[in-house]
């Protein structure tokens, strides 16, 4: 479904790795939304509730761009783990020569 709504807008969906939460931005997005509700208790259910939805809201522009730039971080750091690893296995199979 949601590959078919972005393609229906021309954009395209990008999925990221399981089990890697420093490269989701929502996860800090919700640390947020948590810790806020965790020095601001609900006094009941329907409070609870509403703080959960109103969480992202509360957070400014500049938070979600900080998070964002944090997993890119992570990211770069990933692409430039694995080209040198790349760049190492193709040395090593040189050194070898063609036999």
């Amino acid at each position: 479904m949601v590959q078919t709504i972005a393609s229906k807008y021309n954009n395209r969906v990008l999925y990221t790795p399981p089990y890697h939460p420093e490269l989701q931005p929502i996860e800090l997005i919700w640390a947020k939304v948590k810790g806020r509700i965790t020095r601001a208790p609900p006094k009941n259910a329907n409070d609870a509730v509403a703080k959960v939805i109103a969480g992202p809201n509360a957070i400014k522009p500049k938070e979600w761009v900080s998070v964002y730039r944090h997993a890119q971080g992570f990211e770069n750091m990933y692409d430039e783990r694995a080209r040198e690893l790349v760049e190492s296995q193709l040395m090593t199979a040189e050194d070898k020569g063609p036999f």
